[in-house]
């Protein structure tokens, strides 16, 4: 019995988007339509044998099934490719593969069906066939290596790559980065008193203090100000330093910002708004600064200081040269250039 051969559809079953070559059902669903050599359709059962090459002269065999009772109805008829035989995902490794059909004890139709794109979609069972991807229920997981997007060469565990470098190379949905994914962003810890704090000899007065807990290394910028309230009385010189510090003792060396009431002033009250910030480095754990104040001498009367503030900002990272303002101890400064801490 003469007969031909015509495909009608060939498709792969619930292939797509699984990862795990054992959860893949290993099948191409194939149609086809089957008629005497004097094109009447058939009505019959008969044995099929079904063969992918790699090659359109069938030489090199990839895969082969015989099916032994295929039910044509009025020429067509429709199979389960890989039911028999289930077939490797290796079969299909980008390049063309023809499709064998053989009825009967008739020889092989020719000429064989080039197999079209959806087959080949076998090789998403296994990402691209090494096994590096894991399907388990709705979580696909890839535990070595680096993955690419828009490139070929990833440089990290995930590579996005964007030629027009905009904003919306990556976008993500509101609240997907937690807490603990951005502590080493700016943040801020403050004081503040309004009531009144007084100075009343040369050793160093805190008027506030705060504790800023850095997560790692990095820069605190301390800003204090206070207003400064001074009962002077004509002819005597009334000086005073205020600053900020990492130390409750001592202040940098540009950190004594001097205040006064000069003698010849009429007696009276005084009042000063003081300002001092500085730039401190720091490193990870917490940090406590300081806004002090201190007479010049002791001769100065006593001040007071009222509606005082003080700021803690840290700033993970310098863009620049940072020249600081005190080492956080009483005994080293440093009014040079500071290179930006070590991160990890």
């Amino acid at each position: 019995m003469k007969s031909k051969c015509f495909l009608i559809v060939a498709g792969l079953l619930l292939v797509l988007f699984s990862y795990s070559s054992a959860q893949v059902p290993q099948l191409i669903n194939y149609q086809g339509k089957l008629t005497k050599a004097s094109g009447a359709p058939l009505d019959t059962t008969i044995s099929m044998v079904f063969s992918i090459y790699a090659d359109s002269a069938g030489t090199i065999l990839k895969w082969t099934e015989t099916q032994g009772a295929v039910v044509v109805e009025k020429g067509i008829f429709n199979v389960l490719l890989g039911n028999l035989n289930p077939i490797p995902d290796t079969v299909f490794n980008g390049n063309i593969r023809y499709l064998g059909v053989k009825v009967g004890v008739d020889p092989e139709i020719t000429p064989r069906k080039p197999m079209v794109s959806v087959p080949y979609a076998y090789r998403s069972a296994t990402g691209a066939g090494d096994n590096d991807w894991t399907i388990n229920g709705d979580i696909i997981y890839h535990l070595n290596g680096n993955v690419g997007i828009g490139t070929t060469v990833p440089s990290g565990r995930l590579h996005v790559a964007d030629a027009t470098g905009g904003n919306s190379s990556v976008i993500l949905p509101n609240g997907s980065i937690s807490a603990a994914e951005i502590l080493d962003e700016p943040g801020v810890a403050s004081n503040a008193n309004s009531d009144g704090v007084a100075i009343t000899s040369t050793a160093l007065a805190i008027i506030l203090s705060r504790t800023i807990t850095a997560p790692a290394a990095g820069f605190v910028l301390v800003l204090g100000t206070t207003q400064f309230e001074v009962s002077h009385t004509t002819g005597t010189s009334d000086l005073y330093n205020i600053g900020v510090s990492g130390s409750s003792t001592a202040l940098p060396a540009n950190q004594d910002l001097f205040t006064s009431v000069i003698a010849a002033l009429p007696t009276g009250i005084y009042q000063k708004v003081v300002s001092p910030h500085g730039l401190f480095v720091v490193s990870a754990g917490a940090n406590t600064f300081y806004l002090l104040g201190e007479k010049v001498a002791s001769t100065s009367v006593n001040a007071t200081a009222f509606d005082s503030q003080l700021t803690l900002v840290f700033f993970p990272t310098a863009y620049g040269t940072v020249v600081g303002t005190f080492q956080n101890s009483a005994s080293e400064q440093d009014d040079g250039a500071i290179d930006a801490p070590d991160r990890e």
